[in-house]
């Protein structure tokens, strides 16, 4: 609340942000690679998934509302995007 003030009334604030917070103030889309800033073991895990096979590999589902589908490289990469 007091950072949002601040900016309103236009004062200096000594503060580091990482990058995503930066680009949600532009207003500019996140992408996976922002997800490093925010958890690195995440972001690993989510660069595995997308460099890799992940069928049969894994054991993920993804799930949309009350249908539930396999993995597939599609899906994975759908998963990948919503997520970041």
């Amino acid at each position: 609340m007091k950072f949002k003030k601040a900016l309103l009334h236009r004062y200096l604030i000594d503060a580091y942000f990482i990058k995503p917070v930066y680009k949600l103030l532009l207003k500019r889309p996140l992408v996976l690679d922002d997800l490093q800033y925010v958890d690195q073991q995440v972001y690993n895990s989510m660069c595995w998934i997308r460099d890799n096979q992940i069928n049969d590999v894994l054991d993920l589902n993804f799930t949309v509302l009350e249908q539930r589908f396999g993995v597939t490289e599609e899906k994975g990469k759908f998963f990948l995007n919503f997520f970041a």
